[in-house]
């Protein structure tokens, strides 16, 4: 008698026969298979990530052995899956859009709505001072790749968007540069990533 598929996140079908956990874990393909699913259609996950609502996962995915078998000739260990790397804003996890990225790489493009509400990227809204004034300055902040933050502070917006979009372009392209030289991401990544505009 077949096993009877077990639905994850009501959508997503684990229609494997083998083993999806070892001694209590998740296997890697499957653990990455279900917090893709989770990305996209649990409700708690939109409440603390936003910016994933909307998103989906293409019906070819939906089955788990599909996923697999893109999963065991594209991972690398330790990568993160990417939707939008290839293409800036896209919703949906598919064979042709996602990649697997150093992590980073894929921390340098993450988002920030929640902390910039309405700002372009890469700006912030000035905190209240001492004495509970609001500044009227605006910091700009991007990641350097190497897990710390580098800022500076404007008067206008403008300023602010123009000094975020030529620094993030240099870091991108510095990072990108030495991943492609190390075979850690493939052309089509390396060529989105230098290309991208801030």
């Amino acid at each position: 008698m077949k096993k009877k598929s077990k639905l994850v996140f009501k959508i997503g079908i684990n229609d494997l026969t083998e083993l999806v956990t070892l001694n209590g874990k998740n296997l890697p393909f499957y653990l990455c298979w279900k917090d893709m699913l989770r990305r996209c259609y649990d409700n708690k996950c939109h409440i603390r990530s936003p910016t994933y609502i909307g998103c989906s996962v293409c019906k070819e995915w939906l089955l788990l052995s599909n996923f697999k078998i893109w999963y065991d000739l594209n991972y690398i260990e330790g990568f993160a899956l990417d939707k939008d790397i290839l293409y800036p804003g896209n919703k949906v996890y598919s064979p042709e859009t996602a990649r697997f990225v150093p992590s980073y790489l894929n921390s340098l493009l993450t988002d920030h709505r929640n902390d910039r509400g309405k700002l372009p990227l890469g700006i912030h809204a000035a905190k209240p001072n001492k004495n509970g004034r609001i500044n009227t300055t605006y910091p700009a902040r991007c990641m350097n790749g190497s897990g710390h933050r580098i800022s500076k502070t404007f008067k206008t917006i403008s300023e602010a968007k123009a000094w975020y979009s030529i620094t993030k372009r240099i870091i991108v392209k510095k990072q990108a540069t030495k991943a492609f030289l190390d075979n850690a991401i493939k052309t089509d990544v390396y060529l989105a990533l230098v290309r991208r505009e801030w």
